[in-house]
């Protein structure tokens, strides 16, 4: 299994960085991939993700949030063309 790791040291507080996470709403406001994210945020919760390919088009898929420890990990789960991507 092929995996990418990426790291980003924030100059926040965990709280902030939380609140960012979890406000669905303002993601298009920041994300330059995902254009629409919605549902819970609650471990075994679904999110309706819609994500932005490589040329631009929109795709849809739904996740699975694995992991919700406010202020510490969120991690969900989902497929996108065949492919499953982990996101934490």
């Amino acid at each position: 299994m092929k995996e990418i790791s990426t790291e980003t040291l924030i100059d926040a507080p965990p709280e902030t960085v939380w609140r960012v996470l979890t406000d669905f709403y303002s993601y298009p406001n920041w994300s330059r991939f995902i254009s629409r994210i919605d549902g819970s945020s609650e471990r075994g919760g679904v999110l309706n993700v819609v994500m932005k390919d490589g040329k631009g088009k929109d795709r849809k898929f739904k996740s699975e949030v694995l992991i919700s420890e406010p202020e510490k990990e969120f991690r969900w789960k989902g497929k996108l063309g065949g492919m499953g991507w982990l996101f934490s």
